[in-house]
């Protein structure tokens, strides 16, 4: 009797890199995603070291009521938050569906805002600041940037 497998996807999502060229161009110039674990207190534990990724927050995520938010974009969504919004007890949060998770930026969109940001502090070093309409060669727009859903949900703390 044969199996037959269907592949749906293929890539990675690793410390380094969210594709197989950002992973491996990393690991061939020695870095490494493992180190000291931040999202938790690991003490009670026998292991201190993880290999952990950062997510980043692609809209304002805020709870009604008050209407305060929680998460503004580019903002690393850490433990202490999703314990936060796990506690609430509100009607609804705007920017957050439970059956979809966070909406979070890809390393791409990150990787584009850096690079515009580079390329405004050089423009500013050099005496010129861009002005709101401009936008420095190979800058990323508001258009351009992208979010990725997520599947991390409130009772993923």
């Amino acid at each position: 009797m044969t199996t037959r497998v269907g592949i749906t996807g293929i890539g990675m999502i690793t410390p380094l890199g969210n594709d197989v060229a950002t992973t491996w161009e990393a690991i061939c110039q020695g870095r490494s995603g493992a180190g000291p674990i931040r999202r938790f207190d690991p003490s009670c534990h026998a292991v201190r070291i993880a290999a952990e990724r950062d997510v980043v927050s692609a809209l304002f995520v805020i709870p009604y009521p008050p209407g305060f938010p929680i998460l503004v974009p580019g903002q690393v969504i850490s433990a202490e938050i999703l314990k936060f919004m796990a506690a609430l007890d509100v009607r609804e949060i705007h920017g957050f569906r439970p059956e979809l998770g966070f909406r979070i930026f890809n390393d791409a969109a990150l990787r584009r805002v850096a690079e515009a940001t580079a390329a405004r502090a050089a423009l500013a070093v050099s005496g010129r600041a861009a002005t709101p309409t401009e936008t420095p060669a190979g800058a990323a727009t508001p258009a351009d940037s992208e979010a990725t859903p997520a599947r991390l949900t409130r009772s993923e703390s």
